[in-house]
């Protein structure tokens, strides 16, 4: 990979998010236990795999057309939001229990990891 230290950054910092949102969810799960589930490890999972997959798609399209680098970025976050709407379509048909608990952690989930990474390419493309 071209930018080690960025992928490196990058994923450092969504571990970081990752443990702090854990850290949340389990003290509001400790505050409404009737509104735990046992599921939601998926979802911090979910968004590392998706995390990795985007900074490295990210990367490696950005070396070979660095002038379309915003494009590339735009089209990675379409194809996330895709595979998280059939990530949360297939939780609905496998597992029907606490369907909205999962899928409200879901986008809250979403948003601030959409937050983060606009946050984060943002502040990447503004040193380039």
């Amino acid at each position: 990979m071209k930018n080690e230290s960025l992928t490196r950054r990058y994923m450092l910092l969504l571990a970081a998010l990752t443990l702090v949102l854990g850290l949340v969810a389990a003290a509001l799960f400790h505050i409404w236990p009737e509104r735990a589930f046992a599921d939601y490890w998926l979802i911090p999972l979910f968004f590392l795999l998706c995390g990795r997959l985007t900074i490295a798609a990210c990367e490696q399209f950005a070396s070979h057309q660095p002038a379309r680098r915003a494009q590339i970025y735009l089209l990675v976050r379409g194809v996330r939001m895709v595979v998280a709407c059939v990530a949360v379509a297939v939780y609905a048909v496998v597992a029907r229990h606490n369907l909205l608990l999962f899928a409200l952690a879901f986008v809250i989930n979403y948003l601030l990891y959409l937050a983060f990474d606009t946050w984060f390419f943002s502040k990447y493309e503004t040193k380039k």
